[in-house]
Formats: C-alpha cells, sequence, structure tokens
C-alpha cells in the first residue's frame, strides 16, 4: 500500500475472517463473496470500534452481528468517551464514504458505513 492511496482490493472472507480473530460478533457466512476496495487498516479499526462499542453497551452477546451489503453521535455506554464512532466516521467519509445511525426495532443501534465501489 503506498501513502497517497491506500484502498486495495480485499477478499469479503479475508477480511471478515481478520476481524473475527479480534471481536467476536454474529455473521452470515453465505455472504462471503466478494471483493471490496478500502483501506483495509483503517476500515478494520472502524468495525472493531463498533464492534466493541457493541459488546460494551450491554447488547447481549448473539445480537452483535455484521453485515455487510453492496449497495449528532451518542452512546448508551456507561464508559467511554465516544470518540470511536466520530474516528469511524471520520475514517468512512475521507473516501467518499457515509456512515449512517439508525434505531433497531425493539431497542439497540444499527450502524451502516458505506464506501464508493
Amino acid at each position: 500500500m503506498n501513502a497517497t492511496q491506500p484502498w486495495n482490493t480485499w477478499s469479503v472472507a479475508g477480511f471478515v475472517r481478520r476481524l473475527r480473530e479480534q471481536v467476536k460478533f454474529g455473521y452470515d457466512d453465505a455472504a462471503l463473496e466478494g471483493h471490496g476496495r478500502f483501506d483495509v487498516a483503517q476500515v478494520e479499526q472502524s468495525l472493531i470500534n463498533l464492534l466493541r462499542n457493541a459488546h460494551e453497551s450491554g447488547s447481549p452477546p448473539s445480537q452483535v452481528r455484521l453485515e455487510l451489503r453492496r449497495l449528532p453521535f451518542y452512546s448508551t455506554k456507561r464508559n467511554g468517551t465516544g470518540l470511536g464512532l466520530a474516528l469511524a466516521r471520520e475514517i468512512c467519509e475521507a473516501p467518499g464514504g457515509r456512515i449512517a445511525l439508525q434505531n433497531r426495532e425493539g431497542g439497540g443501534l444499527k450502524v451502516s458505513l458505506t464506501f464508493p465501489a
């Protein structure tokens, strides 16, 4: 990777496998096909922060899930600075992506990161 454009094409399966080595989450293994073009280190750190936030928020581990598809921040955590969401936003928006937060039916938060193809 060069410093001026760190985005490379990555296997979705390989990327998810790397994430699972660092934090537990549910994932539909049938969706592991394909590739994505992104700065793996930054996106990985963003997702690790978000997944850890989900665990720390009191969500049952079985409800912490990652879903990958084509196509003011706040937290209910008792501790922390809230910088994880801000950092994820900055990393996501740098290459022209976006981040969206939505309330989940039945409580909790859904975070969606969208990156350009």
